[in-house]
Order: C-alpha cells, then sequence, then structure tokens
C-alpha cells in the first residue's frame, strides 16, 4: 500500500451537504495561562507542565515534549546512615511488580532530610523502571506520599548488590519515627527482585497494588541516609589560569568544594554567620571572593576561604562583583552604598572609592549589580543606573534608561546581547540598555501563586531563562516557569526542588543547586527529576471552530506522535463546553523487534497505521455534540516521554446551542 502524509488535510469523503470540516494543528507551541480561550492561538496550550518545545536533529520536526531533569554530582552536606537492615540471616529474594508490592517499614533514630536509601536488588526483568516511594505510617501501614525516586533496569548490578535511590524532595523525617519504602514496578510485566532477611519481619505485602496489606516473614534489606538540611546559598565555578577548576558551593555556615569525579565535598570554611540567606561571590584576581552580608570579605585561590580584613580596608559587603579588573561591592550596614578597591588591587579601597546610588539614606536599596556594555548597570528595586568611566576620577553616575528595578541578585541574569530581571511585581523583563521589555504576559495568571516574589532566582542557559520560585502552600521552591528565548515561549515545571544554578560558560554546561540539603546536580539527558517521576500534561485550547453558538459533532478527533522506545500507557482524554470533566482512557504503548504497538496495530509493519516507522496517529472518538472540544494528554514516569506533534479534528456543524 502506498505511504501517505500523516499531517494530510484530505478528508473521508461524505454525501453532498454532509461533509466534514477539518481543523489540524501542526504546530504546537508552548503555554499561555492568561489569555482567554478565545483568543488563545491554536497552536498554545492553556495548560502545560513538565513540557518543552522539541526539535529533532533527523527531521527537524518541532514537537511539545516531556522535559528532561537532572542527576546525581556532589554527595549531599552531612550524608550518615540513619536506619538499615543488612543483616544476612535467612537470606533469600522476594519478586516485586505493578500489583505485588512490597513495603518495608523503618524508623528514624533522629531528625533531618532523607538524601537517599539504598537497597538490596538481587535482579531485573524488565525494561522500565521501579518506583520507590515513602510514606508515612498509619496503624502500620503506608499512609500519605512524601517522596518518590526510581531505580532503572540499567542501575541493576550483575550479581546482588545495594543500589542506591535518591530523593530530589528529601523530605524532613521526624524522630524516632516510623516510615514506609514501598517498591512497585512502574508498569505492568516488569519485575525486580530483592534480597531479604528473617533477622527482621516486618515487611508487608499487597497483591492489590496497596489496596490491602498483609504481614510477612521477612524484611527487605536496606540502607537510610540522612543529610544536612537547607538549600544550596550560592556557588560558582572557579577556573583559574593554572591548575585545576573547582566547584564551590555555600551551604549553613560553609563553603564547600565538590570533587569533579567523585562528588565528595570538602569544607572550605566552616565559620560564617548561619544567619546569611544568601552567599554571592565572583572571580577576580585569580581567586574566588565570597560575601554574605554578615562576614568579612573572603578569599580563596582554590581551597580553604580565608577572611582578608586584615590586609585591607574593606567593609562587611553583601554583595560583590569584578568589574573592570576592580571589586565593587556593596555595604551591608548602608545599602545604597557601592565601594570598590583600586585596579587590579583587592588588598586596597581607597577612603574615597564609594557612590551612593541612588543617594545616601534613600528608601532604594541596590539590589543588583552587572557589567554590561563596558558599563557597571546598578539595580535597585525601582531602577537602575550606570557607573561610567575606566578611573575614579572619570567615574559618572547615571539613570538608566527603562524604570524598572530588580528585587535581588538572584533574579538577574544575562546572555550576549540582554539582561533579564524579576521587578517588584514578578513579571520578567528584558533589557537592552535603553527600554524595559515584559516577556512573562502569558504567566501573569500564574505569578499570583509564587508564595514569596522577593525570593525568585533566575538562570539563563542553553536559550532558555529558568525562573524558579516556591508556590504557595509550599514550604520550600518547587515550581519553575521556562521562557523559550528562540521561539518566544513560555513552560511550566513542577516538583523541581531547585533554588538557582552556577554556570560553566567555557563547557556550555550548568549545576543545579538542592534547594534542600547541600547538593548540586548535573543538568541530564535523562527524563526523571533524579529519579523522581515527571508528570507531563498537555492541553490543547478550546475549539469552537470558528462557530461559537453551533453545536458540533466531532466524527475524529488524531493525535500525532513520534514513535517512543518505553512500553506504558498514556492517559487521553477529551473535554467538552469548558466542563473540566474529561473523560480518560488508556492508550497502551509496547514497543516491540517490528515496531510499537498501539492497540492491535503494529507500527511499521506496512500497514496503514504503521506505514511510518516514526511517527504513528492515534485516533480519539468524541461522544456526544458540544459547542467546544478539547483534547487532554497526561504521562506520568520515568523515562518515558511524549512527542506529541500535532493533533486535527474532523467535524459536521449542527443546529444552534
Amino acid at each position: 500500500m502506498p505511504s501517505r502524509s500523516r499531517f494530510t488535510r484530505e478528508v473521508p469523503k461524505a454525501p453532498k451537504g454532509r461533509k466534514l470540516s477539518s481543523n489540524i494543528v501542526k504546530d504546537v507551541r508552548g503555554y499561555n495561562s492568561t489569555d482567554p480561550y478565545s483568543i488563545l492561538k491554536d497552536s498554545t496550550s492553556p495548560y502545560l507542565r513538565n513540557a518543552r518545545m522539541y526539535k529533532s536533529e533527523d527531521t527537524r520536526q518541532v514537537a511539545i515534549s516531556t522535559r528532561t531533569g537532572e542527576e546525581a554530582f556532589s554527595i549531599p552536606v552531612g550524608e550518615t546512615l540513619d536506619d538499615s537492615e543488612t543483616a544476612v540471616t535467612g537470606a533469600s529474594t522476594i519478586d516485586v511488580d505493578n500489583v505485588n508490592i512490597r513495603s518495608q517499614p523503618f524508623t528514624t533514630t533522629t531528625a533531618g532530610v532523607l538524601s537517599k536509601v539504598a537497597i538490596g536488588v538481587d535482579s531485573a526483568n524488565t525494561r522500565g523502571p521501579l518506583q520507590v516511594k515513602v510514606y508515612t505510617d498509619s496503624a502500620g501501614v503506608p499512609s500519605t506520599l512524601l517522596a518518590c525516586s526510581s531505580i532503572v533496569s540499567s542501575s541493576v548490578p550483575g550479581s546482588p548488590d545495594y543500589v542506591d535511590v535518591l530523593f530530589i524532595e528529601a523530605p524532613t523525617l521526624d524522630a524516632a519515627t516510623t516510615y514506609h519504602l514501598v517498591l512497585q514496578s512502574q508498569e505492568q510485566g516488569d519485575v525486580f527482585t530483592f534480597s531479604t532477611t528473617t533477622n527482621t519481619t516486618d515487611a508487608i505485602a499487597s497483591i492489590d497494588a496497596g489496596a490491602n496489606w498483609t504481614a510477612t516473614t521477612y524484611a527487605i534489606n536496606f540502607k537510610q541516609y540522612y543529610a544536612s538540611a537547607g538549600g544550596v546559598k550560592g556557588g560558582i565555578r572557579f577556573s583559574p589560569s593554572t591548575g585545576a577548576k573547582v566547584y564551590f558551593f555555600a551551604h549553613g555556615d560553609n563553603i564547600y568544594s565538590a570533587d569533579n569525579s567523585t562528588g565528595v565535598v570538602t569544607s572550605q570554611v566552616g565559620s560564617l554567620d548561619s544567619s546569611a540567606e544568601k552567599v554571592r561571590v565572583a572571580q577576580y584576581d585569580d581567586a574566588v571572593f565570597a560575601v554574605n552580608g554578615y562576614d568579612n570579605l573572603h578569599r580563596s585561590t582554590g581551597t580553604t576561604f580565608t577572611d582578608i580584613s586584615g590586609t585591607s580596608t574593606t567593609t562587611v559587603f553583601s554583595n560583590i562583583i569584578n568589574h573592570r579588573n576592580r571589586l565593587f561591592g556593596v555595604k551591608a550596614s548602608e545599602p545604597t552604598r557601592i565601594e570598590w578597591c583600586n585596579l587590579a588591587d583587592y588588598t586596597t579601597w581607597e577612603g574615597t572609592a564609594f557612590a551612593y546610588v541612588p543617594e545616601p539614606k534613600s528608601s532604594d536599596p541596590i539590589t543588583g549589580l552587572v557589567g554590561y556594555q563596558d558599563d557597571l548597570v546598578i539595580f535597585t528595586r525601582d531602577g537602575k543606573h550606570r557607573l561610567i568611566g575606566d578611573y575614579l576620577e572619570e567615574y559618572q553616575l547615571e539613570e538608566a534608561y527603562g524604570n524598572m528595578g530588580a528585587i535581588s541578585q538572584e533574579a538577574i541574569c544575562q546572555d550576549e546581547n540582554y539582561i533579564y530581571f524579576v521587578g517588584t511585581d514578578g513579571h520578567v523583563y528584558q533589557w537592552n540598555g535603553n527600554e524595559d521589555v515584559q516577556l512573562s504576559r502569558p504567566i501573569e495568571a500564574d505569578l499570583d501563586d509564587i508564595a514569596d516574589i522577593d525570593n525568585v532566582r533566575l538562570t539563563y542557559y542553553n536559550d532558555r531563562i529558568y525562573y524558579w520560585f516556591q508556590t504557595s502552600g509550599s514550604t520550600d521552591y518547587d515550581g519553575c516557569f521556562v521562557y523559550e528565548t528562540r521561539f518566544k515561549e513560555w513552560f511550566y515545571d513542577t516538583n523541581r526542588n531547585i533554588n538557582g544554578a552556577m554556570l560553566m560558560p567555557q563547557e556550555n554546561s550548568i549545576k543545579y543547586f538542592s534547594s534542600r540539603m547541600g547538593a548540586i546536580y548535573s543538568d541530564s539527558e535523562n527524563h526523571s527529576d533524579l529519579g523522581r517521576p515527571i508528570e507531563f500534561e498537555y492541553h490543547t485550547n478550546y475549539f469552537d471552530f470558528d462557530a461559537p453558538d453551533n453545536f458540533k459533532q466531532v466524527r475524529r478527533m488524531y493525535l500525532h506522535f513520534r514513535i517512543p522506545v518505553w512500553r506504558g500507557v498514556t492517559y487521553i482524554g477529551t473535554d467538552l463546553d469548558y466542563r473540566n470533566q474529561p473523560e480518560y482512557k488508556e492508550l497502551m504503548i509496547e514497543p516491540t523487534e517490528t515496531g510499537t504497538i498501539v492497540g492491535s496495530f503494529v507500527l511499521g509493519d506496512g500497514s496503514e497505521l504503521g506505514a511510518s516507522e516514526q511517527y504513528y496517529r492515534h485516533r480519539i472518538n468524541s461522544p456526544g455534540l458540544a459547542t467546544v472540544f478539547q483534547i487532554r494528554i497526561m504521562k506520568t514516569g520515568v523515562d518515558t516521554p511524549v512527542y506529541l506533534i500535532a493533533h486535527s479534528q474532523y467535524y459536521r456543524n449542527r443546529r444552534p446551542a
């Protein structure tokens, strides 16, 4: 049978007067939570979570796809074993799948944040991952979900051993309290085998995916670890002119270095004021300088940070930057005063080398310092100024164009052309030296969900602006808006416990800061957050097909996907007339040697449905009449990316509603 395009506008033939009309969207784009449905572009989604615009290098086909996540880089600060069961008495094994699941209780010794567990894994007969969930205890059975992570089949060793399971949520656990580790394969048919012991017999079993639990005569081998609580306060990749590069990050009352190969962290100060919420750093004169608003200026050439106030006239700074071979600092006790050292001499700070921005005793403090177009741009909460010139005698301070200020240094980032910043209204602005351009209008409706605007943070990396924030009702950073500067589209990420990042421009790479413990993460091509499943959800716009008063009969809806390599269920639903009561159905996808099975069809086998080995088309039947229609897609999982390329509807107009 000859192949034909999956995106043809040809519709099935119908009797005269009853022809089907079509609505085809093949340029799926980003997210807009603000504009009414009636004026949204067909390609824009009113609800989109954990997605990106994907462009395949081989097909150049744009699609909405599940985002990637993070993987471990450093060992968390203070990671310590708390509870375990490692005995081999009566050693045996048990199997766990999607329905026959097990829970291993553990009892904490002290309070702390859960960084990881290690579980004794014997073997695996699976292509998909195993989910490891942490629950509270209620009457001896799992109750409230606290965290979720996973073991992927590729990490299962060739012989029985312990496998680490990392938790990006790092939930806080109470002392002397029982919790549950629940083990369950992500998809049906996958089986993991775990090592057990009769040294204790407190494991419980379920044969109905957790609906009911029964006692057993064994325990599953495990180890449970704590780490020091509190997020990373700042960091830098130190790149000296000679010697090895060093990762520095601040946590608690300390600054740590992280080994590039092992991830082992080493204390480099241990005496800073723990009241400081942020530590700001700058590389200058082949050294790293750190300030926090409480302690004197500290300096490191690659190892220990030392207080250098005894060799200079510096005061306590709240912010610092290297600009044109000088250090500039904001005086902590006078937040409108900026001071600078002599040219190429951090040990000398002249008594006349200062300026007030915008003026002494102003109620508008300095919030950020950025080098831009050879000038030092000084942000305040209500505006911005330029410090122009090369020498003290030449310095001129003038108010910059654009009347918006920034809320903090952490809420400012830049690329080669623009400065991006968050204003006091929570919006993201782009500044080119002359005017402020608001970028965040499409997500304006979500800005009210931010718990604390003053503590949001921005990161620019790889043509994307990351806007980290804490959602209302949350006790931690857990949300992130993402702006694609190439496509000018917004996206919304959930369950990312990250409060910032450090960049390595020379390597075009990034390290993320944990907001829960002293740890940094690497960017990953895997589709999980340190093992946590990613919750992808996509809604199309509501379509009235240019006839808002008419009932429509949608005979066929199609979704066009790239064929994935994973096996499992995706949920597809439709919502009618803005009811927000979608009816979901399961779309089972099964990779095989000859193609991917969707229902009873094998993709790539030469049939009409499987004529292409790269794409498949899924038909949705929409019951009843309605004035507007919406399609929804949901998939939660580890390494289960969805690639939506296009969607289409074929309909007939009926009588007016």
